[in-house]
């Protein structure tokens, strides 16, 4: 995406610094009472919403549309599945498509609005997210002058998860520069320890864990204007810089005792699975955005801690993958998901107005803690705090 940099900026910016400052915004009316966006709305029935997103994301998901289910009298399901976007492709072809569906690309949002497989959003809806987003959010999802998306989260992708007390007992220092983490890395293995788990399984979607890693190493080696280049398809896949990258990427996963399991478990190993050996000490990091807060805590997934506290002096907290090169300062890789809507009724149009609001990122963000859920609202109460919150 041209100037997909730039999101960057945007996370960065909104993680460190927004997160600790108070909102202007009044989302309640004079006599104090909350007016829930979507609830005038005269059509009330079922909402179906399609995503991504399982297990403890799901249900906070399906929580946070709660106020909007009480004032509306409409009924929320949502459905995840990490093969998501395969199964609503199927969907789509069959005719049978959710109501609401979350894509994480904008690229394929645009595709979808070519094909006319999604609607553009209504003035009135439109309209009113130009207040709350920062308008490089609605241009990822614009098509032909028309928005056809609500950016319902954003990811901080450059973070490197530890253990504080493992790292403590060892006397290892967080890195703050590439050579540091290498040299890190070889201290580690000398130690007996693993520096890092690394998983790159997802269904359908398999492989896209390594394309993080891929653009991470891309802006620290390169900046961000060859990233722009790279990702607009200015410069082909077999460019020498992106030969670069994954051959850089292809050695540290592959160096002696790098890797929990071996290079040989990666690609078979679930990518919500592979930090979770971090927990028992079978490795000392972990490369993974801030939504992976919900995983070291899912009572359903195996090896994984739902008593274990999240922050600077608890059992896991992160780090700033450090930069490689001095040229191109702080550079820092982000992501979003976004709404969009697949049928036209006036209660899929309250429902997407609800997810653009204030009110959703506020009820959203405290039941996802750790900072597991990070919205790009600027019109949100951010003064709301995140439970163990390791960005704090």
């Amino acid at each position: 995406m041209k100037r997909f940099h730039s999101l960057v900026v945007l996370l960065l910016a909104f993680t460190l610094i927004v997160s600790a400052c108070s909102s202007d915004d009044d989302s309640g009316d004079a006599d104090g009472t909350t007016t829930i966006p979507g609830a005038s709305s005269e059509d009330t029935g079922f909402i179906e919403i399609f995503g991504p997103e399982t297990a403890s994301e799901l249900l906070a998901f399906q929580d946070a549309m709660q106020p909007f289910e009480d004032a509306s009298g409409n009924t929320v399901l949502i459905t995840g599945d990490r093969s998501f976007q395969e199964l609503n492709d199927v969907r789509m072809q069959g005719g049978n498509p959710p109501d609401i569906a979350i894509y994480a690309q904008p690229g394929k949002i645009q595709d979808l609005a070519a094909r006319g497989d999604i609607l553009p959003l209504p003035d009135s809806v439109a309209q009113s997210l130009l207040t709350m987003f920062d308008p490089f959010w609605l241009e990822l999802v614009t098509y032909e002058g028309e928005i056809y998306g609500i950016p319902q989260k954003a990811d901080l992708k450059s973070l490197v998860w530890y253990d504080p007390s493992a790292f403590a007992a060892n006397g290892y220092a967080i890195p703050e520069t590439w050579a540091e983490l290498e040299a890190l890395m070889e201290t580690m293995k000398a130690d007996g320890n693993t520096p890092w788990c690394i998983g790159i399984g997802s269904g359908g979607a398999t492989g896209w864990p390594y394309t993080d890693w891929m653009e991470d190493v891309m802006l620290r080696l390169h900046g961000p204007e060859v990233y722009d280049q790279w990702v607009s398809h200015e410069i082909p896949f077999d460019d020498p810089k992106v030969i670069e990258v994954g051959n850089f990427i292809n050695d540290l996963w592959g160096a002696e005792g790098n890797v929990f399991g071996g290079r040989e478990t990666i690609a078979s190993t679930d990518f919500g699975d592979s930090g979770l050996p971090l927990l028992e000490g079978k490795c000392m990091m972990h490369r993974q955005a801030n939504f992976y807060a919900n995983f070291w805590l899912d009572p359903g997934r195996a090896g994984s801690n739902p008593e274990a506290v999240l922050g600077p002096d608890g059992d896991v907290n992160v780090f700033y993958l450090p930069t490689i090169s001095d040229d191109f300062g702080t550079v820092v890789l982000g992501a979003g998901a976004f709404a969009v809507m697949m049928v036209d009724r006036p209660a899929v149009v309250a429902a997407m107005e609800y997810i653009g609001s204030p009110t959703y990122a506020e009820t959203r963000t405290p039941l996802a803690p750790g900072g597991g859920f990070l919205s790009p609202n600027t019109a949100q109460d951010t003064t709301i705090s995140f439970a163990g919150d390791p960005f704090g």
